[in-house]
């Protein structure tokens, strides 16, 4: 009896081991055939996507092709519907730190809607979005979707030539309008040869963002004003988006000789920037203080040679220079904080072939890169890193390509940083 119960169980022991044996073989197979699945579903997809629909005429990522790895930076793309109509949903495709597609949605410049395009033959459009680039070695791109089913109409890559990302320790100076020469200042910076300063210049308006987490890759902005252009060129959102910039940790270095009575005039949303009241517009009659900081004498021949200064009184801030001995209570640089942020206050114009050609230009402009480390007179302190802008978007885990819905292939994200914390699918 015991024996033909023990015979009885090891039966059992080897039926179940078969069992196990075939689980296993089942499991490894499932596990082979997973990703051919997957990629035969994922190539059925993108088959049924015309790559012909649009040609990307232009693109362009960061500032003048500038943009920092880790950051947001704003895109703009001109795409052209070669020979039949076109209409759909936008999106943008940029890997994560980890390399992993994430789909950033295009926005309607300020506007909160999805990005549509809408061309007939041989009409083209350009589009102003935002994206957070991934590692150095990033690829961006492009695609259109039928927002009723989710099908990708059309995808394509960004053009190759497309300026691979600064690393993310590498600090970033934009210029905004006329050019001050930073480049020739960079050399006068003292800075760790491994994360030198780099520098960008945007001549116009068009593409700047319209968020100001759109700046979070640049650490300082030169904003002359002394030729108008750029401000007069720039929206009423482009303008809080800067100035929201500074105020969340930016730092702004704006000059103002000629147009003070522009940036303190009452509709003026910059009157917050200048940092005392305007006594009078007069020329500069002392440059010992800057001839001392950059080693060169300044051009003066006559009156009609020598800048146009902004005196300023009731000055808050901490002022950095003062004109000569002779006019030693008119002061030249002030910083102040703002919010998280500072501004540096210039009273006379960067720009012009005067100052162009003075020798110390270079050594002047990189001693306005160096950050306030004292507490200024209203008692802020300055010179707050631009990092606290950093905010982690929001990916939702799933997305409907054509008729086949995966969870692993790709997150997707609103091309707007929420305050949620990032979850991955």
């Amino acid at each position: 009896m015991g024996d033909r119960v023990i015979g009885r169980s090891k039966e059992m022991n080897r039926g179940h081991a078969r069992q196990s044996l075939r689980g296993l073989f089942l499991s490894f197979f499932l596990l082979l055939l997973c990703p051919v699945l997957f990629c035969l579903c994922a190539a059925g997809t993108l088959s049924a996507a015309d790559s012909s629909l649009l040609t990307i005429k232009k693109a362009e990522v960061g500032f003048g092709g500038i943009y920092r790895s880790g950051f947001w930076a704003p895109v703009s793309l001109t795409m052209v519907a070669p020979s039949s109509a076109v209409e759909g949903e936008l999106q943008l495709i940029a890997p994560d730190g980890d390399n992993v597609p994430v789909v950033y949605f295009a926005r309607n410049k300020a506007d909160t809607s999805h990005c549509r395009i809408d061309l007939q033959p041989g009409q083209e459009a350009t589009v102003h979005s935002y994206l957070k680039v991934g590692p150095q070695k990033s690829r961006f791109s492009a695609r259109l979707i039928d927002p009723e089913s989710g099908r990708v109409l059309w995808q394509a890559r960004l053009p190759s030539n497309l300026r691979p990302p600064l690393s993310a320790t590498t600090p970033l100076v934009v210029t905004l309008g006329s050019s001050i020469g930073v480049d020739d200042a960079l050399k006068f910076t003292r800075r760790n040869v491994a994360d030198p300063l780099m520098a960008a210049e945007v001549k116009t308006a068009e593409g700047l963002p319209e968020h100001w987490w759109g700046y979070e890759g640049v650490e300082t902005i030169f904003l002359p004003t002394g030729s108008e252009g750029i401000l007069k060129e720039l929206t009423p959102s482009q303008t809080v988006a800067l100035i929201q910039w500074v105020r969340e940790g930016g730092r702004l270095v704006i000059s103002s000789g000629t147009q003070i009575e522009v940036l303190l005039a009452e509709t003026s949303p910059w009157k917050e920037f200048v940092p005392g009241k305007l006594v009078e517009l007069g020329p500069m009659r002392d440059s010992a203080s800057l001839e001392s900081l950059s080693g060169e004498a300044f051009p003066f021949t006559d009156d009609a040679s020598r800048p146009p200064v902004a005196r300023l009184a009731a000055v808050r801030g901490k002022v950095e220079l003062f004109q000569g001995p002779r006019a030693a209570d008119v002061p030249l640089v002030i910083r102040t904080s703002h919010g998280l942020g500072e501004v540096t206050f210039v009273t006379f114009d960067l720009e012009g072939d005067r100052f162009a050609q003075w020798p110390g230009r270079p050594r002047f402009i990189s001693g306005l890169l160096t950050e306030s480390k004292s507490q200024d007179q209203s008692g802020g302190s300055a010179g707050a890193a631009v990092s606290s802008a950093g905010v982690s978007p929001v990916s939702v885990a799933g997305v409907a390509c054509g008729t086949f819905q995966s969870s692993l292939a790709l997150t997707t994200q609103p091309a707007m940083p929420p305050s949620a914390a990032r979850t991955r699918a």
